[in-house]
């Protein structure tokens, strides 16, 4: 998997998770929890 930048994200003071969602062209769908602080 490549890099990606993700912008415009609404940001909610103090801890939270980003979830990824990726499907690639077979339709293979990953998902990735990023742990996050703000």
């Amino acid at each position: 998997m490549g890099d990606f930048d993700i912008t415009n994200i609404p940001v909610i003071t103090g801890r939270g998770d980003l979830i990824v969602k990726t499907q690639d062209i077979t339709g293979k769908v990953q998902t990735m929890t990023i742990p996050y602080y703000a």
